[in-house]
């Protein structure tokens, strides 16, 4: 099969991967889209030689022992592996291959069905971007006309962070260092550039998507009660020491994905739609594109879909 590969100066398209096998409790996907971003061609914590992508989208063509016949041919959007819970083994094109292959092999329970009728190319951002961000969320129990500071709102996890806290009905404000006037669906209650031009108001919720996260430097613009909470499952609400929700299953929540999938079904959520290239053409666009300084991830469709 097909897949894109890290390699020493970015990725490589190859054609001679062999087809994963589901083995028990397992699904064979064959994957419709995948997203990209600058973390899958720059992160040099990624191994050379692993699939990379991380947001996965296909319709389940194989099951292995113990999974019922009845999940062939569901459509499907994949869990990356953001929690450390049974069923996951670590992240989507980081800690195991990832999404950007032809067919992919995961858990049945990572396999989160999903209607037809959504977009083939907002599926991968549902599956990563806004399952992280939604998660985020829920560990930092945003409620509705809370306020909330998002930092890193100009990356695309950050984005989706955004339209989520909207939905929630929360006062947003954003830090970000480009506009992203054109991915808000709704009225953001202030922009700052860095953390020390803010002069303003506390915040009852700070969420860090910064691709280096840390609680330090932004502390104190937390109101009493007011929690910190990062994308790497780092939770904050002093002056308690910080804690991880990614090993509290009270705190994570696997529905999370199921959840997510519901509300796009349902028009509540209305991701703005990519980029979207071809994977027969994908080694030329990265050549051509400035993935590292794109607002919104980069939409990969598998040739035939």
């Amino acid at each position: 099969m097909r897949a894109l590969v890290k390699s020493g100066n970015g990725v490589v398209l190859r054609h001679d991967l062999p087809m994963p096998v589901p083995q028990l409790g397992e699904v064979l996907i064959r994957v419709h889209a995948f997203s990209l971003d600058a973390s899958d061609v720059t992160v040099s914590l990624v191994p050379t030689d692993r699939i990379v992508g991380k947001g996965a989208a296909g319709k389940i063509v194989a099951v292995g022992e113990d999974v019922p016949a009845w999940r062939l041919g569901d459509l499907v959007i994949v869990d990356p592996g953001l929690g450390s819970r049974q069923g996951t083994s670590g992240l989507f094109g980081v800690d195991r291959d990832g999404a950007a292959a032809e067919f992919i092999v995961v858990n049945a329970i990572d396999a989160c069905p999903i209607s037809a009728e959504v977009p083939t190319e907002t599926l991968p951002l549902l599956a990563f971007y806004y399952s992280l961000a939604e998660r985020v969320l829920t560990w930092a129990r945003l409620y509705p006309d809370e306020t909330i500071l998002i930092l890193g709102a100009d990356t695309p996890v950050g984005i989706a962070s955004v339209e989520l806290a909207q939905r929630r009905n929360a006062k947003v404000t954003v830090q970000a260092h480009r506009d992203i006037s054109d991915f808000s669906s709704g009225i953001l209650n202030g922009v700052i550039r860095a953390i020390e031009d803010h002069r303003g108001a506390t915040f009852d919720v700070v969420a860090d998507f910064r691709s280096v996260p840390t609680y330090s430097d932004c502390i104190h613009l937390l109101r009493e009660e007011g929690v910190y909470v990062s994308r790497n499952g780092d939770v904050v609400k002093p002056p308690s020491e910080p804690v991880t929700a990614l090993v509290d299953v009270d705190i994570f929540t696997a529905e999370t994905l199921e959840h997510i999938a519901r509300m796009a079904e349902s028009g509540v959520l209305e991701p703005r739609s990519p980029m979207v290239i071809l994977m027969r053409d994908v080694e030329e666009q990265l050549r051509r594109i400035d993935l590292a300084n794109r607002l919104d991830p980069l939409i990969v469709k598998v040739d035939d879909h």
